[in-house]
């Protein structure tokens, strides 16, 4: 995977992952430089945990997001 991301990406990118669950795909892309990440996920347990886990990693944004629902006005 990573072959195909540095093809289309750099890492002065801002980089959205989509339904990121538990996945390693940030870490392994900010320890190769892409350092303008947010990962977001309909699950506020797993974005608790992703926050937690890469507390350390400080441009790295993780964001609950319920993509299906649409806000009342």
């Amino acid at each position: 995977l990573k072959d195909v991301i540095v093809t289309y990406a750099k890492t002065s990118d801002n980089i959205l992952h989509a339904g990121c669950g538990t996945s390693m795909l940030p870490e392994l892309m900010y320890d190769d430089g892409f350092l303008l990440m947010t990962n977001i996920d309909v699950s506020h347990h797993l974005i608790d945990c992703m926050r937690e886990k890469y507390r350390d990693r400080h441009t790295l944004e993780d964001i609950f997001v319920h993509i299906t629902r649409k806000d009342e006005d």
